[in-house]
């Protein structure tokens, strides 16, 4: 080492950190060491940020990385499987860092990632902070994986027309929606002061929690940051084939209702589960009434058996993706008004918010 020159411990142990990376993990040796060697390529400073894997209980091998050798300090943590809620609040216990950049160990970042973040909350200092996702291309090669997410980015674009978006390569202030915990930075005070992640159902996963914590975040004033100098992608695992894709469209409509029991007013931001209530003649207009009832008839599990059928017909015979793409929105549709309903029964229907009274 040069004179002069601080070495990764010795910043530790002199408060040079700026910002911890927090990384839950929880049986995914192989994404956790590709995370780690994405942030080995770091254009901060090794000196600024040091890195804590919180291991949620793995089976298959993960601590061995605690051994392996990065140019920035690592510090592993393991505990008892408890959930990614609790993996996340363990990881900023232990922080020395200023700033909290959470990632899930599925992501992977570009070399300007964690400078990037750094560079918005100390231009913004009362930001929830984001990177800016690539594009994923999936490395399994099914129609599934190469049309799924062409109906997604659709999607978005229905939802958010191309004049309202921002290009990619520009920072830009973005609703609470948007809050994302793959990758997601916060003053470590204000991390506190909002309550941390919070399990919304008490089943240890965090399903929805970015949106709890994003919401949590706002109503104590927090704006909400997209870098565009912090380039990630999400590889994610959830949409590898339609029978994964279905079961967590299933998962995370149930727990929606946990999270409306806790936040009602949540309820107009994710009007898409509005048509999954009860018909109530006192409050639904005729055109509510109708898409509630087409819903309920399109999404039953024999018309979901069908449907599903005939997919996995098209996908080997004819895998047109013209044919494909609305079929599949049907059938996760289903599958997430079939979530929905489950979670009515185990949670109870929340408090309805004001805009369900008005004329639809």
């Amino acid at each position: 080492m040069s004179p002069g020159r601080v070495s990764v411990n010795e910043a530790v142990a002199v408060g040079q950190i700026k910002a911890s990376v927090i990384i839950p993990t929880h049986n995914r040796k192989e994404n956790l060491q590709k995370i780690l060697g994405s942030l080995s390529t770091q254009t901060a400073s090794p000196t600024n940020f040091e890195v804590i894997v919180v291991d949620d209980g793995s089976m298959d091998g993960s601590p061995r990385v605690a051994d392996m050798w990065f140019p920035f300090h690592l510090y592993y943590l393991r505990q008892a499987n408890q959930g990614s809620a609790a993996a996340r609040n363990a990881g900023a216990e232990h922080a020395s860092g200023e700033l909290l950049i959470f990632l899930d160990d599925d992501m992977l970042v570009e070399s300007g990632f964690v400078s990037g973040l750094l560079e918005a909350h100390e231009k913004y200092p009362d930001i929830v902070g984001m990177g800016s996702l690539r594009p994923y291309v999936s490395d399994r090669k099914n129609i599934f994986t190469r049309v799924y997410p062409l109906e997604e980015q659709l999607y978005k674009q229905r939802v958010f027309p191309v004049e309202e978006v921002t290009p990619l390569a520009e920072s830009e202030f973005v609703s609470f929606m948007e809050c994302v915990s793959n990758n997601l930075s916060v003053r470590k005070d204000d991390f506190f002061s909002i309550g941390g992640m919070q399990d919304v159902a008490g089943d240890g996963p965090t399903w929805w929690g970015d949106v709890d914590f994003g919401y949590r975040a706002y109503l104590k004033g927090l704006r909400f940051h997209r870098s565009g100098l912090a380039f990630c992608t999400h590889c994610d695992q959830s949409v590898s084939d339609l029978a994964t894709a279905t079961a967590r469209q299933y998962k995370s409509a149930v727990l929606a209702v946990a999270l409306f029991n806790k936040f009602p007013a949540l309820q107009d931001q994710l009007p898409m589960f509005q048509d999954m209530l009860p018909i109530d003649p006192k409050i639904d207009p005729f055109k509510r009434v109708v898409r509630k009832v087409l819903r309920k008839f399109v999404s039953t599990w024999v018309s979901l058996r069908i449907l599903t059928g005939i997919a996995r017909f098209l996908e080997r015979w004819y895998p047109s993706p013209a044919l494909l793409r609305p079929l599949y929105r049907w059938i996760l549709g289903g599958f997430l008004y079939q979530g929905y309903q489950a979670g009515l029964k185990k949670y109870g229907p929340a408090d309805l918010p004001r805009s369900l009274f008005l004329a639809g």
